[in-house]
Order: C-alpha cells, then sequence, then structure tokens
C-alpha cells in the first residue's frame, strides 16, 4: 500500500466529469487541497476486486425482498475507499448485487435504497441503462433514504418506481467538471514541468499548465455531452421528454416537489413503504412488472403524469360543458323567440278580433300597439265602450269559415283608414 494515496484520488476527481451535487465536488476538492501539500495519512482500501465475488451483499427480507444499498459517493472500479469515514461504492459492486438478486429465487422484489449525492460519471450509464433493460424480470422499487442526486438518481430512475421520504431529495440531473491548475503551487515549489506531446490534445487539461480557452471549450463541450446523454436517459425511464428534464435544470428537489416535477412517484415515510410493499405483493397491478417480458410490461406513470392527465381531463370536461351551456343557451334562446312571436301573433290576433267583434276596429291600433295583454286590452275595450253607452253586438263575420285566410295587419289598417274616411 502506497503511503500516500491523494494524487491517485486527486487523478479520479479533477478534470474528470462527475456526476454529483456541486456541495459534495467542492467537499472533496477542498479536503484534497488541505491535504495535497503536505504529508498525507494513507488511506485505507477496505476492498479490492475479488472480495464481494463470493459474498451476498444485500439483505433478504422475510417476504422475499432483496435490498441494494446505493449509499455515499459512487465509482466507476470495484472496492469501497473510506477517506474520512465516506464509503464509496463502485457500480460494478451495485451490478453484481443486483444482478445476484435478479437471478436469485428467493427474490421476488428488489429494492434499491438510496442514500448518494452520486460520484463518477463512468460506467453510471451503462449500469442505468443495464437496469433498464432488465426492467419486466421483476419488480425494482427505488426508495430514497435521504439523498439521490446526479449519477444516483440516474440509477433510480431507471427502477420501475420511485419513492422518497418527506425531507429526501432527487435530481440534480446534470454532469459537473473541476479542473485543478498547479501551476502555482509548482511555482511557489520552485517546480518546472515541460511537457513534451505527440499530439496536439495529448496535455489538454493538464494541471501542470494554464487552460487554454480551446481546452475549456472542449471540456465543456464533453460535459455538454454528457449532460444530453443524461437528460435522454431519464426521459426514457421516467416517461418524460428530454426538453421537460432538461428544464429542471439539474435543480435539487425534495419530498412532494420531487413527485411534482416527475421524478418520484410518491412520498412515504420507511414504515409506510414497507406497508404499501406489504399490500401490493399480490397484485397484478404491481407485480405485473415482474412477469415474462414476452408477457408484456404493465406501463409505469409518474404522479406528475397522472396529474397532468387529470389536469387535461378537467379541461376537456369544462370545455364539453361550456359547449353544452352554450348549445343549450342558443336552442333556449331560439325557443323563447319562437314563443315570444307565437305568443305576440296570438295576442294582436285576440286583440284585433274583439275589436272587429264589437264593432270598433278603430281602437284595435292603438290596443295592437300598446304593452297591454290581450286580456287587459279586452277589458279597456269594453270598459271604454260601456263609458259611451254602447252595447256589445257581433259585427264580424269569419272569412275562414269559407277556406280564407286572414291578414289582421292588412284589416286593421283598412279598419283604420275606414274609420278615418268615416270620420
Amino acid at each position: 500500500m502506497s503511503k500516500n494515496l491523494l494524487p491517485l484520488l486527486a487523478q479520479r476527481v479533477f478534470n474528470a466529469p462527475m456526476m454529483m451535487r456541486a456541495s459534495d465536488l467542492s467537499a472533496i476538492a477542498m479536503a484534497l487541497h488541505d491535504r495535497f501539500h503536505i504529508e498525507a495519512s494513507e488511506v485505507q482500501a477496505l476492498a479490492n476486486t475479488g472480495q464481494y465475488q463470493k459474498r451476498k451483499a444485500y439483505q433478504v427480507t422475510k417476504e422475499g425482498w432483496a435490498i441494494v444499498p446505493v449509499i455515499g459517493g459512487l465509482a466507476h472500479r470495484a472496492g469501497k475507499i473510506d477517506a474520512d469515514c465516506m464509503p464509496i461504492t463502485s457500480y460494478e459492486l451495485i451490478r453484481h448485487d443486483y444482478d445476484t438478486a435478479l437471478n436469485d429465487p428467493e427474490v421476488k422484489l428488489i429494492v434499491m435504497e438510496f442514500d448518494s449525492g452520486g460520484g463518477e460519471a463512468a460506467g453510471c450509464f451503462d449500469l442505468a441503462r443495464h437496469i433498464l433493460s432488465t426492467r419486466g424480470k421483476k419488480p425494482v422499487i427505488a426508495f430514497v433514504n435521504e439523498s439521490c442526486y446526479s449519477a444516483a438518481y440516474a440509477l433510480a430512475c431507471c427502477c420501475d418506481q420511485v419513492y422518497l421520504t418527506s425531507s429526501a431529495g432527487a435530481g440534480s440531473i446534470g454532469v459537473i467538471c473541476g479542473r485543478l491548475d498547479q501551476t502555482e503551487y509548482n511555482r511557489k515549489m520552485g517546480l518546472s514541468i515541460e511537457l513534451f506531446v505527440s499530439g496536439d490534445y495529448k496535455a489538454d487539461f493538464s494541471p501542470h499548465k494554464v487552460l487554454s480557452d480551446d481546452e475549456r471549450q472542449r471540456l465543456q463541450a464533453l460535459i455538454v455531452q454528457l449532460g444530453s446523454e443524461f437528460h435522454n436517459l431519464v426521459a426514457e425511464a421516467r416517461g418524460m421528454t428530454a426538453e421537460q428534464v432538461k428544464a429542471l435544470k439539474a435543480g435539487c428537489f425534495t419530498g412532494r416537489v420531487a413527485v411534482d416535477n416527475g421524478l418520484a412517484d410518491g412520498v412515504m415515510s420507511q414504515d409506510e413503504f414497507y406497508n404499501y410493499l406489504l399490500n401490493e405483493q399480490e397484485s397484478d397491478m404491481f407485480f405485473g412488472k415482474g412477469k415474462d417480458k414476452d408477457q408484456g410490461t404493465q406501463a409505469s406513470y409518474t404522479q406528475a403524469q397522472m396529474d397532468e392527465a387529470v389536469k387535461s381531463a378537467k379541461a376537456e370536461a369544462t370545455q364539453a360543458l361550456a359547449a353544452d351551456a352554450a348549445n343549450a343557451t342558443k336552442q333556449a334562446v331560439t325557443e323563447a323567440v319562437q314563443d315570444y312571436q307565437k305568443n305576440t301573433e296570438a295576442r294582436l290576433k285576440g286583440i284585433f278580433d274583439a275589436c272587429a267583434t264589437v264593432g270598433r276596429p278603430d281602437m284595435a291600433g292603438e290596443l295592437m300597439l300598446s304593452d297591454l295583454s290581450l286580456e287587459q286590452a279586452q277589458e279597456q275595450l269594453f270598459a271604454k265602450m260601456a263609458d259611451e253607452g254602447e252595447e256589445l253586438q257581433n259585427h264580424t263575420t269569419d272569412p275562414e269559415a269559407n277556406g280564407q285566410s286572414r291578414n289582421y295587419l292588412l284589416e286593421m289598417c283598412q279598419a283604420a283608414a275606414k274609420n278615418a274616411v268615416e270620420s
């Protein structure tokens, strides 16, 4: 074991794309900065590449659930390194545990428990797509307790369902890279390092020279490319679009907010999560994901997708009701107009007939143009005749009896004209 593994650790951290929260990267960088210039204590390797091959790292509950832990920083290569009591879990180890549980006949479902701020980009997408490709063999549920950021979320989103506690966080869907510039330190230490290369880009990102603008652009292009791949992975796994994922701007979301943004399916405490699994273990809807691929798998919908579907359904229902109301209003107006026309015609005919019957067509025009109802017009007609001492007599013959139709307005005008001439 080397007396100083910090240069190796620095090589893994700096000038390499990382999928972790910026705060986690800063903490590692500060720890290395404090120790890089002094004699460092030995970093103990707790496991080597072959140590886990004969062990079953995950626990299997009495219900037949395999608990696969995804804890601490994530790295590509096998083994765990305890640096300041910070566990580092390799993607190789996670895949070994996952595949073992997947093929374990005693395991009914797999619970991947997350408490990680992320880690290296190298190896992450391969494991994530491996998990995604095995959907349908057994139900795989992610439970976030309490952190699931960046590389950790890349793995979690590929599970069939994602749940988290109310205080747990998920997201940070992006890539970050820190670049160490050691030129000033070399100068102070009296060191002068000259680089000889066989290609223009061979010394890119070397900490022993100042970063050029071209190098900065190439490094940024690499980060953007990996970020785009990350967006596409989450979009495919969670039933979203890459644009929706990108719009989250690599933000970190807690509890219900993570659900609202489509990153999780629900908020549950540990006890609620256990009871959920216990109650749903006989459900075809839940365990349908465990059917053979040839039988098809049941689609998984996020809470955000279901909320959007409900919102869309409400909007469609509102539009339908508005259309029905508009049609009903139009029909009601049409019927009201028809009723008004019918009632008006009956009123005019009634007033004209009453005036003609008693021999007073001269009063028809005035009464017909008034606001009086038929009954009120008749009462006024009879009252005026009584005041004038006239007796009620029938002065009309009905032309309709001979099959003729009557034009009441024409007759009213003729009567008014005749009355004017006689007077």
